[in-house]
């Protein structure tokens, strides 16, 4: 295990004392510590009678937030609790991640895991991978500080921003999900956090056709009103710690409404 207290874009010299006018968290109080595989989780070695898996991108690695306050640490609670059973979390969220990134990661970690089910909070639509030397890089929509600008970059930007060529794209990306998740006898809970053009919305309903992916746009799961929530979430700042990802408040309203759909298609 590696630890740091800090992961771009959550690092030391963008640290504001206050958070959107609340204090924000210490420097010192959020812990990063890594597998040996790089993951924000447990070690890949460990047994798993009940494999679960999460994959997804910032939000899923927790970027801004202690673990015990991200949305799948909660899912992954409730699970260990309503099994009454001792599980290791894992989870392959990496922050800037796309879909090509999740097809290629659960190829390199599916046979080792073994997940039975995997919930996916997805990046976004537009978002691509590409390797043009000996590493992978990521590709945002917008313009992104954690990107530089390069010729390489500039290159690539203009066809990867075309609607039509990332809806082609995803769903190959979606093929390989839906292919790998089958040899392994898995299903994948695709939870989709953006709203789309009428093109995007047109690729998602391509996603019914897949028998291992169960796709649910966040926007349509159903929410709490009465959801009590702890005063340690409800005492935290809206944002997370780099004042630009969401809060521990959004985190663990949306385990809930995640948990509660899970729950319900997999009669827990």
């Amino acid at each position: 295990m590696t630890q740091s207290f800090w992961c771009d874009p959550d690092n030391e010299s963008n640290y504001k004392p206050l958070n959107f006018g609340i204090q924000n968290y210490s420097k010192t109080e959020i812990i990063y510590q890594y597998n040996q595989d790089g993951f924000r989780c447990d070690d890949f070695n460990l047994e798993s009678s009940h494999p679960l898996l999460f994959m997804g991108c910032s939000h899923t690695e927790g970027v801004g937030l202690p673990i015990d306050e991200v949305y799948s640490y909660h899912i992954y609670k409730n699970y260990q609790d309503r099994l009454n059973i001792k599980i290791p979390f894992w989870s392959l969220g990496k922050g800037g991640t796309s879909i090509d990134y999740a097809a290629r990661v659960l190829y390199d970690y599916c046979k080792l895991l073994k997940p039975k089910n995997i919930i996916y909070l997805m990046s976004g639509f537009y978002r691509r991978e590409y390797c043009l030397s000996e590493s992978y890089s990521g590709w945002f929509p917008n313009p992104s500080p954690l990107y530089n600008a390069s010729q390489d970059f500039k290159n690539v930007s203009k066809l990867f921003s075309n609607p039509f060529f990332a809806a082609y794209e995803s769903y190959r990306s979606l093929i390989i999900l839906n292919f790998i998740a089958k040899n392994i006898g898995c299903k994948i809970y695709l939870f989709d956090l953006y709203s789309y053009t009428d093109k995007e919305r047109q690729f998602m309903e391509q996603t019914k056709e897949f028998d291992q992916i169960i796709y649910t746009p966040l926007k349509n799961l159903v929410y709490n009103k009465n959801l009590l929530i702890p005063d340690k979430i409800l005492s935290r700042p809206m944002k997370a710690r780099d004042c630009s990802h969401y809060g521990a408040r959004w985190h663990y309203v949306t385990s809930d409404a995640i948990w509660n759909f899970f729950k319900a298609k997999e009669n827990l």
